[in-house]
């Protein structure tokens, strides 16, 4: 190539970068996430897919139908959380929408046979994180065993309220979130008539407890968030 016909091209590029508008901050903050987030919910349907597999049996048709399925709810979450016209409200109504039609979706992919596993590993999860809280319960407030036996009653009528709320609306909690709210309210009232007051005291500073460490833990992810972002360090709840 002729020496001046390169440079002339080598000038020609460099007016080109220098009057090009600059990429904003919030511009590279949308690459990086769209990016990160592509390769991210990829990762999150082949995990979910690869766990319904091996807890249910999927063969490979009910697996590329749910594979196609979750990788489009994450498609249309992605873009929700792009839409800054969205409120707050609007933006957890939409999401509560899409997580309602894919867990729909899902449902009719699977047997009969398959629902019904689903049904029993919840419910053995139910019974599972009770015994798990009344075991703390007795040790951190030296329950009696009259307690214990009023809580154990409380817990097995809590569990089965709950799987009446997910049977009757097919396991979907999208559509059952508020009355499972109002229920869980209820079984703590239950909980603390059984408590003498010095035990109800011990019962709210545990729930502070686990707040702030709650709270602790959502400052160290925004924190890492940020890094990711450059947007500094978020203050740490103390």
């Amino acid at each position: 190539m002729n020496i001046f016909r390169f440079f002339r091209l080598l000038s020609a590029t460099a007016l080109v970068i220098a009057f090009s508008p600059p990429i904003s901050a919030n511009a590279k903050g949308h690459q990086h996430r769209r990016h990160y987030s592509k390769t991210s919910s990829k990762q999150s349907v082949e995990k979910h897919v690869e766990h319904m597999t091996k807890k249910l049996g999927l063969n490979e048709e009910q697996a590329r139908q749910i594979r196609s399925i979750l990788a489009e709810k994450h498609r249309k979450l992605e873009v929700r959380r792009l839409n800054d016209s969205l409120s707050r409200n609007k933006r957890r109504i939409q999401a509560s929408k899409i997580h309602q039609q894919s867990h729909q979706k899902v449902h009719h992919v699977l047997r009969p046979d398959q629902i019904q596993l689903i049904k029993q590993h919840r419910n053995a999860k139910f019974s599972k994180r009770a015994a798990i809280q009344l075991k703390k319960l007795k040790v951190v407030l030296e329950l009696t065993p009259k307690q214990v036996k009023a809580i154990e009653a409380i817990q097995a009528n809590h569990i089965q309220t709950k799987i009446g709320l997910y049977d009757s609306n097919n396991g979907d909690r999208t559509v059952i979130k508020k009355r499972l709210r109002e229920q869980r309210n209820a079984f703590h009232v239950e909980i603390r008539e059984q408590l003498t007051e010095e035990q109800v005291t011990k019962l709210n500073a545990m729930k502070q407890h686990r707040k702030h460490k709650r709270r602790y833990k959502y400052g160290e992810s925004q924190n890492h968030q940020n890094k990711r972002k450059g947007q500094g360090i978020a203050k740490t709840p103390v």
